[in-house]
């Protein structure tokens, strides 16, 4: 299973057992933001990590890239598998 990365400007799929976002934008996270989203998936704390998850995307909204002026409008490519 994947899901798309959480980012509006981003286009890319993450699979579910890796990170919540593809790996640029998961780094372009504050720090704080990526340790709440693990502290609380590894503890089961599930009212938490919905939480964490919400305020990251709230920090993506908030904090375009500077390479995009809309959302949907960075088109990344998928990296061959």
């Amino acid at each position: 299973m994947s899901h798309q990365c959480p980012r509006p400007e981003c286009s890319r799929t993450v699979e579910d057992d890796q990170q919540f976002a593809c790996r640029g934008d998961w780094y372009a996270l504050p720090k704080g933001l990526r340790d709440a989203i693990w502290r609380t998936w590894r503890s089961a704390d599930e009212l938490g990590h919905i939480a964490a998850m919400a305020e990251a995307i709230e920090w993506y909204r908030a904090n375009p890239p500077r390479y995009a002026t809309e959302p949907g409008m960075a088109i990344r490519r998928q990296r061959p598998q």
